[in-house]
């Protein structure tokens, strides 16, 4: 029996793929895991063979638009092209209905500057850009109370000043935390 997980992940020398055996995720995923799959039926077989052909696909992907587009960028146009979580959410996506890693940076101008057509195509049409100011690609008007809790639920707890060697990154959070609760109601 073997117990695994296979992450990938968008780094600043370009994509790769990092085995790992352990049951729990990163810090920087606020520790929480949505998705669990197996091989053990056929649903989760198709789940698992769509994740690895979009990892393929969007390891192709990157590697072209790195050259077409992203030269002129320091560190293979790491932000640009997406940051770690960008790329985990386009595989999550491709295997689930919602994709949970969040925020996402990839640069919009990509959606029309881009000509790839491949699978990840619609992919990237229904991922929000977190990046952008609200009510534009994938962000309509009113949802800049979602932007900031998939933002601050994407970063490892504990939210606390004491935990937290940024003062300024704090005053960022802290802001957000009191713009998220006072939109919700609370």
């Amino acid at each position: 029996l073997i117990n695994g997980r296979v992450a990938f992940y968008l780094g600043i020398s370009g994509a790769g793929f990092f085995p790992t055996f352990d049951e729990q995720r990163p810090p920087w995923t606020g520790f929480t895991s949505h998705y669990q799959v197996s091989d053990a039926d056929e649903a989760g077989k198709r789940r698992l063979r769509a994740g690895t052909e979009a990892a393929e696909t969007y390891l192709q992907r990157n590697q072209e638009e790195f050259v077409e587009f992203a030269r002129k960028y320091g560190n293979d146009g790491y932000g640009y092209l997406g940051i770690c979580n960008d790329a985990s959410a386009v595989i999550e996506r491709a295997m689930f209905p919602v994709s949970t890693f969040y925020p996402l940076f990839r640069s919009p101008e990509l959606l029309t500057k881009s000509h790839r057509d491949d699978s990840l195509n619609e992919i990237f049409k229904v991922l929000p850009y977190d990046s952008l100011p609200i009510g534009t690609v994938g962000v309509g008007p009113g949802d800049a109370t979602a932007v900031l809790g998939r933002i601050l639920k994407m970063n490892a707890p504990p939210l606390d000043g004491r935990y937290r060697w940024d003062a300024e990154f704090q005053s960022h959070i802290d802001a957000a935390k009191l713009i998220y609760g006072s939109r919700r109601g609370q």
